[in-house]
């Protein structure tokens, strides 16, 4: 079961971020009031909290993701976020009943940026949600790769192919929706450092994501020739493999698959098993050199 995040207070380093985002609106000299008809000023403190729970909701949802993607629990608030999310659209409404000003042009396209970076963590919880609930599946995938099992790559690779595609087309929209957000928009430094980064870490993290889906698409329409590689392997003789075959082997690119490098390195390295020596396709296939397993669970 995934654990939800409880509703908490803000960190020393977010009130930090709050304060100074509390400073820029203070230099604009803005005023605004709370779409639910709060009292005057309430909306001027709450719009600052809420910049920093949507940077902190892109914090969380990335380290979720690859925690989930490694096997760990991950923590979710995809609730959270969705009410960040609602609550930075209403201000918005609120700043386009406003005269259009500098500043308040200013306040509208922050508001919007957050809105994104909110909208962009509930799909990352998503997908850390995805990815945890698939964990099973993929140990046993990644346990048959190490067995050298053909027919068991196959067989749990066709068990995890839908989860594993509906996690890399979510991530792929949160990258887009981090694409979309123009760090100027940010009013916070922090802030602007905080989204590259997260951008580049759910980069790596779909790199991985489409490694292993290029090894799921490899038992699934390779079979044949897995099972001939790994029959070489044990010494059985040369293998015979089909053009189609060692071109998707020799796709693989262990140096993005993350936390799957030491899989992968194996899968590809079946082209230099012996045997294959002499193979015309076993030519720069050394890939696996260099890689380690995994550290033990133990």
């Amino acid at each position: 079961m995934v654990a939800r995040s409880p509703r908490r207070l803000l960190s020393r380093r977010e009130a930090a971020a709050a304060l100074l985002l509390c400073t820029f609106l203070v230099l604009l000299g803005v005023v605004l009031y709370k779409p639910a008809g709060a009292s005057r000023g309430d909306g001027y403190t709450k719009l600052p909290e809420l910049f920093v729970e949507a940077a902190a909701h892109l914090n969380r949802s990335t380290a979720a993701v690859e925690g989930a993607l490694a096997g760990r629990e991950p923590v979710v608030d995809e609730e959270g976020a969705r009410r960040t999310v609602g609550e930075l659209v209403r201000f918005r409404e609120v700043l386009e009943r406003e005269d259009e000003t500098e500043m308040i042009a200013s306040l509208k396209r922050a508001s919007e940026a957050y809105a994104r970076l909110a909208n962009s963590s509930v799909a990352a919880y998503e997908v850390a949600r995805v990815l945890y609930g698939s964990r099973g599946a993929v140990r046993a995938f990644l346990d048959a790769i190490l067995r050298c099992d053909a027919a068991e790559m196959s067989e749990k690779g066709a068990l995890v192919e839908g989860n594993l595609t509906r996690a890399a087309e979510l991530l792929g929209e949160v990258l887009a929706g981090l694409t979309a957000v123009k760090p100027s928009d940010l009013p916070s430094e922090e802030h602007r450092g905080l989204v590259e980064e997260a951008a580049e870490r759910l980069a790596r993290a779909y790199r991985a994501l489409r490694e292993l889906l290029k090894a799921v698409d490899l038992a699934k329409k390779h079979p044949q020739n897995l099972q001939e590689l790994c029959r070489a392997k044990r010494g059985g003789g040369p293998a015979l493999l089909s053009p189609d075959a060692a071109g998707a082997i020799l796709s693989l690119n262990p140096g993005d698959a993350g936390p799957y490098s030491y899989h992968i390195s194996r899968l590809r390295a079946l082209l230099s098993s012996p045997g294959q020596s002499g193979d015309g396709y076993a030519g720069g296939t050394g890939s696996g050199a260099g890689y380690q397993p995994p550290p033990s669970d133990d």
